[in-house]
């Protein structure tokens, strides 16, 4: 019995998370190289969703919520797709509720250009926390994107943001 849950959740997963990764690709418009995709959702499916991706004429990342200015894209329809998005966000959580599994707080998509997929659960309570939205976004950009701290201070506080999650991701 035990199998036939397993393959069920896997594969139910599976779909969510494709699910997921088309609906990133048919939210950015252009050709991607790379994309790494978040979604914070607490325990009471309050929470957010953004992503970061490059093309394969620039190596720089452009952040979600600029689509619409950068590519002239109406907001109304940017904010359905992202809608989207945090709805299959939920729908996978929810998932991992169904099936009982250890509860995630954020997931981190990240598809390659070669479309490798990889996924990253994190346990820790970032909504809960003292640090602002802005703050956390300049954290996944330094843990994921490789941003260079700007000055001493951003420095102290991505320690202190690592040393928070460690405390949660054990």
């Amino acid at each position: 019995m035990k199998k036939e849950w397993q393959e069920e959740f896997f594969e139910r997963q599976n779909e969510l998370i494709s699910a997921l990764t088309q609906q990133i690709n048919d939210t950015i418009p252009d050709e991607w190289k790379e994309f790494y995709f978040h979604a914070d959702i607490n325990d009471d499916f309050s929470g957010g969703v953004y992503f970061f991706f490059n093309t394969k004429e620039s190596t720089d990342y452009i952040y979600s919520e600029d689509i619409p200015e950068i590519y002239n894209v109406n907001e109304d329809e940017y904010y359905e797709r992202w809608d989207k998005l945090y709805k299959l966000s939920k729908s996978l959580k929810q998932l991992f509720i169904e099936y009982e599994q250890v509860l995630w707080q954020a997931i981190t998509i990240i598809v390659d250009e070669k479309r490798t997929l990889k996924m990253d659960y994190d346990y820790t309570e970032w909504l809960g926390s003292s640090f602002g939205h802005n703050e956390m976004i300049d954290y996944f950009e330094y843990k994921y994107l490789g941003k260079v701290p700007g000055d001493k201070e951003e420095e102290e506080l991505f320690k202190k943001m690592e040393e928070y999650q460690s405390k949660f991701n054990k």
